[in-house]
């Protein structure tokens, strides 16, 4: 079915594609390309960003860690005052911003060990490296593992071979609290140490950014759809704290980097889909004032197909598409003038066609006087039969065309077998089953009856087996053919013979109805019984009409009556 209303043509649905395909493509290629160049500005960005904030992290850590050292002197050099511990731990204040202690402790020369402030903790031991760095009145680091997370400590030598110890408070130090984070808020901050020993570290798979080679490197890790940037930096403590550095392993989710993309992405969208309109409603107004003519040609295309030729193409302009419908309609008015001739001569061609099948049936049928008007008989009951059953008219056709060629054959036979008053001898009877398969070779040089000679060949066949000349049986039999068979008995029995007296309608019927199933097409004989009910006969036109019986003879077996088969 062809399309109706908005853009029925295909050229102009090509040519809208074309349109929007020019107009389209390349502001989706600019917008692909801004977008990717935005992404890797932002990525850029975010890398260098990074790199700046790792380090600059690494420097305040090692600013507390000094401040935390400056307190723990001072807390030496006041050794002896009272309170000389108030204020280095978190509980003294929450308003002092400075990193404090958890806990600090005093380590006698003697072993005994008091705690200032804070809880109990275990000391982690002192080797000779620290010891040494110790002994220049330096403050030292040393990481230990607690409970929980690792411990920090720091440590200094005090005046009688004892140590000041303070365990540093990692809330106050690096802690996530906006006031003492190392970095910006939407960073995740984790500190290495060298034993690869994770402090504070939210994400422990950031641990992987320690095996990058250099500073400031920036790795990508995470499942795809939730990765993160990692930057680092080595914060050194060795000169300041006689211990082994840590690296500082600053993340970043690429949701937070990419972020302004999201905002974009919906405003191209919007914008991508706002030129699509627009594009689409100016070129499909410039296109239906450019198609319309297709489209009433084409309109006129399928109604000359349908073989309208009276309606014309109405086009209004004064363009190529002006000068195509009027030789369109020149074309059409000429077309249809050749059809009607053509349809004419095709007429009077059918109709010579079937005046010359009826001709040739009664040719036939003139070879013995008792058979005149048979085939045509037998084709209006064969075609009676046919409309009732509902056969297509290509089927009708056909059965037309055989019901009047069915017994050409007889030709071949000698009029005096067709014509004898007495019951036949078997060499005759032979002769007789020899005409459907002499028709059949008559008719087999006529290409436009081939598909006629079956039932020509078998009109004689019968549901038990027992006809000729092939003796086919029940589905063998072609269903055109069985309506062709019971047409024929029929006009047969209710037809006078050289040997025998008509039968009545209903002494025909009923011999037919007795041997349904077996030997006729059960459908086509009742068919034909509901048509003769009516009062339907079949009368052949121009030929004279069978003579009945008034007596009732009584009817012999089908196999024994040979011609009243013919």
């Amino acid at each position: 079915m062809r399309a109706r209303g908005f853009l029925r043509t295909r050229v102009a649905r090509r040519m809208l594609g074309l349109f929007l395909a020019g107009a389209l493509l390349p502001l989706l290629l600019l917008a692909f390309l801004g977008y990717r160049h935005l992404a890797r500005e932002l990525g850029e960005r975010a890398r260098e960003q990074l790199r700046i904030e790792s380090k600059s992290a690494g420097m305040i850590l090692l600013d507390r860690l000094a401040g935390l050292a400056a307190a723990l002197e001072r807390l030496a050099s006041r050794s002896g005052t009272p309170g000389y511990a108030v204020g280095l731990t978190a509980q003294s204040t929450a308003a002092v911003q400075a990193p404090r202690f958890q806990s600090v402790f005093r380590e006698y020369g003697d072993g005994r060990l008091e705690t200032l402030t804070g809880e109990e903790a275990p000391l982690p031991p002192i080797d000779s490296r620290m010891a040494a760095h110790l002994a220049l009145g330096e403050v030292g680091l040393i990481t230990a593992s607690g409970s929980r997370e690792p411990q920090v400590f720091l440590v200094l030598l005090a005046d009688d071979g004892g140590h000041f110890w303070g365990l540093v408070d990692g809330s106050t130090a690096w802690g996530d609290a906006p006031d003492r984070r190392l970095a910006p808020q939407d960073y995740g901050v984790c500190l290495v140490t060298a034993t690869g020993t994770a402090i504070n570290c939210p994400e422990t798979a950031a641990r992987d950014a320690t095996t990058a080679p250099d500073d400031g490197s920036i790795v990508t890790w995470g499942p795809r759809g939730s990765q993160y940037l990692a930057g680092h930096w080595t914060v050194f403590l060795g000169r300041g704290f006689a211990a082994p550095s840590w690296r500082i392993v600053l993340s970043l989710p690429e949701r937070v980097v990419y972020a302004p993309l999201a905002a974009l992405r919906y405003t191209l969208v919007i914008g991508l889909l706002l030129a699509l309109a627009v594009v689409f409603a100016l070129t499909h107004i410039a296109l239906r004032r450019q198609t319309a003519p297709l489209e009433a040609l084409e309109a006129a295309t399928h109604r000359v197909a349908e073989g309208r030729f009276d309606e014309p193409v109405l086009v209004q302009s004064n363009d190529e598409f002006g000068t195509l419908a009027r030789a369109f309609n020149s074309m059409s008015r000429d077309l249809g003038a050749q059809f009607e001739a053509q349809r004419a001569l095709q007429q009077q061609l059918d109709q010579l066609n079937w005046e010359t099948l009826t001709a040739f049936a009664r040719t036939i049928d003139a070879v013995s006087p008792w058979t005149a008007g048979h085939s045509e008989r037998v084709t209006i009951g064969a075609l009676e039969i046919g409309r009732r059953l509902g056969l297509s008219d290509e089927d009708l056709e056909l059965l037309h065309r055989g019901g009047l060629l069915h017994d050409i054959g007889k030709v071949g036979v000698p009029a005096g077998i067709l014509d004898k008053p007495t019951r036949l001898e078997v060499a005759e009877y032979e002769q007789i089953k020899q005409h459907p398969s002499i028709g059949a070779r008559i008719l087999a040089p006529i290409g436009a009856l081939q598909r006629a000679l079956p039932l020509v060949l078998h009109h004689h066949e019968l549901l038990d087996g027992s006809g000729y000349p092939a003796g086919l049986k029940g589905e063998e039999i072609p269903p055109l053919v069985r309506i062709l068979t019971v047409a024929d008995v029929f006009d047969a029995l209710v037809s006078d013979r050289p040997y025998r007296a008509a039968w009545p309608v209903e002494q025909a019927i009923a011999h037919l109805r007795e041997n349904a199933g077996t030997k006729f097409d059960a459908a086509a004989v009742e068919v034909l019984a509901a048509a003769t009910a009516t009062g339907w006969r079949p009368v052949a036109s121009g030929a004279p009409t069978s003579r009945t019986s008034g007596g009732e003879p009584v009817p012999a077996p089908v196999a024994a009556l040979p011609a009243a088969l013919s």
